[in-house]
């Protein structure tokens, strides 16, 4: 499991962030797809230093059935800020890869 499965799972977390529901169960979903990747997963030291955290935010309450109950709602956003966050990292972390292997695709198609 690599950067893509990491990318894929946080991918799925913003879904669920962006669904029904209070904001505490929509974070519960969303941690549902967090507990699978590593640290490990994810390339940048920031990245992963971010992941930790989030996880361990989300690990230190006791959830309730499909909620965090005992989230307040501006604890609950700001995590989900944080997930947000670390996705928008990985997603520019991948389009700026993309973009400089086709520079190099086209300077040996030139060269």
């Amino acid at each position: 499991m690599g950067d893509s499965y990491a990318r894929e799972k946080l991918r799925l977390a913003v879904d669920s962030l962006v669904g029904a529901g209070s904001v505490q169960e929509r974070l519960y979903w969303a941690m549902l797809s967090l507990m699978h990747p590593r640290e490990e997963n994810l390339r940048d030291r920031d990245e992963r230093k971010l992941f930790l955290e989030i996880r361990e935010r989300l690990q230190e309450r006791p959830a309730a059935e499909t909620d965090f109950v005992d989230i307040d709602d501006i604890e609950a956003t700001k995590i989900a800020r944080q997930i947000f966050q670390l996705y928008e990292s990985q997603v520019i972390s991948l389009e700026r890869n993309d973009l400089m292997n086709a520079l190099l695709r086209d300077q040996e198609s030139e060269g």
